[in-house]
């Protein structure tokens, strides 16, 4: 069994209600620790909000710019 195989089984992907639920804990979170973290993973808050709503955008079918391709 291949490992995309595999992850398509686990039903890995995020669900439009997962996505929005991330976004919200993200967005509602204004104490810091959530930008700090971020830092130590090199990630940028903002950046994986947008990423998580374009992933619930194409999910639900809606084009924008993020999953044009």
């Amino acid at each position: 069994m291949s490992t995309l195989h595999f992850l398509d089984q686990m039903k890995s992907r995020l669900s439009v209600q997962e996505c929005d639920f991330l976004i919200d804990v993200l967005s509602g979170v204004r104490d810091g620790k959530i930008e700090r973290s971020a830092e130590e993973f090199g990630a940028n808050v903002k950046t994986v909000v947008n990423k998580l709503s374009a992933q619930a955008d194409l999910l639900e079918g809606i084009p924008n710019e993020a999953n044009n391709d």
